[in-house]
């Protein structure tokens, strides 16, 4: 880990750097958030070859972002809708 924290704010990693990794502010906030509480939850464990700069684990998680650690991805809001149309179809069937 990198000696300099950086317990400034969001300066790092920048976000228009960021913006080149995934396609949303929204989806970005996701996937720092979820990150986040795993890192936390994990006692501060980052990825591997990820030398950080930020001392917070949201900061942590948008660094793995921009490392190329972490990959999601996204289903189209259709698929999600007509999964979950089909589970509400089925339990009406079973009851």
């Amino acid at each position: 880990m990198s000696q300099n924290k950086n317990l400034d704010g969001m300066r790092y990693p920048s976000v228009d750097d960021l913006l080149k990794k995934v396609d949303s502010k929204y989806k970005l906030a996701y996937v720092a958030a979820r990150r986040a509480r795993v890192i936390e939850a994990e006692d501060g464990y980052i990825a591997e070859d990820v030398d950080t700069k930020c001392a917070k684990p949201v900061g942590q998680a948008l660094e793995e972002v921009l490392a190329d650690k972490i990959t999601i991805d996204f289903q189209p809001a259709e698929t999600i809708f007509q999964s979950q149309t089909a589970e509400a179809e089925d339990e009406e069937e079973n009851k």
